[in-house]
């Protein structure tokens, strides 16, 4: 009799206590997990603040910024993605401002070799259904707010990671 209330005692707290240690081995997996995620985050945080040392390149992703914002100012104006961009010219002026991100970019590579440009980075005439489209009126010309302001932020995204991979 005394063996088995031992044994039940043994059952109840031994279970109860393999369950805490299973909880504890958790914890120091997730603690572990974070860790490792804080020092990811801390590094691409390093990157981002080294990013854009050059002022022209930093004044390409200020300007996208202005544009985002411009964008949604004029949206509350009931002002027509068409009308900001291609009519009020804002297109071809973040065209050229990527062009010449493309460009600083490149300019820090060694002679003889080229960057690879994403797909809203490649700033050529696009062919559709056998006719030229410009870039602007391709991408923004008949597009409504929210993927006019996605297709910014993937420009955006399609700079940094060109920055990244082009660092030197």
């Amino acid at each position: 009799m005394l063996v088995a209330i031992v044994l039940e005692i043994d059952l109840k707290y031994g279970n109860q206590f393999r369950e805490q240690e299973r909880q504890m081995q958790v914890m120091q997996k997730n603690t572990e997990l974070m860790q490792k995620i804080n020092a990811n985050a801390t590094m691409d945080v390093q990157a981002l603040n080294g990013f854009a040392e050059n002022k022209s390149i930093r004044s390409t992703y200020d300007f996208l910024d202005t544009i985002y914002s411009g964008l949604v100012a004029a949206h509350k104006r009931k002002v027509s993605v068409r009308t900001y961009f291609i009519e009020q010219g804002k297109a071809c002026r973040l065209k050229e401002t990527l062009r010449n991100f493309v460009a600083q970019i490149q300019s820090r590579l060694p002679a003889g070799q080229s960057i690879q440009t994403k797909e809203l980075l490649t700033l050529d005439s696009i062919n559709s259904k056998g006719q030229k489209i410009s870039w602007e009126d391709y991408y923004f010309g008949h597009v409504t707010l929210p993927l006019a302001r996605k297709r910014l932020s993937r420009i955006k995204g399609e700079m940094v990671l060109l920055e990244l991979e082009n660092r030197r």
